[in-house]
Parts: structure tokens; C-alpha cells; sequence
């Protein structure tokens, strides 16, 4: 979920949880559903049931190559 998001036709970033934790599907492999719900805000419900608000990026996303 941190690296790259591709939905409807844009990138997106997921937004912080408020309790300050983040969860592991940020960084690990999930199974979730992820839906639309403002033109720029959508929410992914991943397997445990958490959720996580997602923004879209802006414009172009320029990713280096790895090393």
C-alpha cells in the first residue's frame, strides 16, 4: 500500500491512521477491497477488517530504480 498504489487510472497514498500505528499491509502482502468514495479520497478495508483512507496523487509519479 506504500509504494505505488495504482486505482481508478491514479496513484495513491495512504493516509496515516490516527492512532499512529501503521498497518502491515503498508509494507506486506493483503487481500482487501479498495473503494472511491470522494474524487480524490478512497478507502482500502484490508483482510483484518482495518481501514486506511487513501489520496490521490497529484500529477506524475517519477520513481527511481532500485540498487
Amino acid at each position: 500500500m506504500d509504494f505505488l498504489t495504482d486505482f481508478d487510472g491514479s496513484f495513491w497514498d495512504p493516509v496515516n491512521p490516527t492512532d499512529g500505528e501503521e498497518p502491515d499491509f503498508f509494507y506486506n502482502q493483503d487481500v482487501g477491497t479498495i473503494e472511491l468514495i470522494a474524487p480524490d479520497l478512497a478507502r482500502y478495508v484490508g483482510s483484518s477488517g482495518r481501514e486506511v483512507e487513501l489520496a490521490r496523487v497529484d500529477g506524475a509519479v517519477v520513481t527511481q530504480p532500485c540498487q
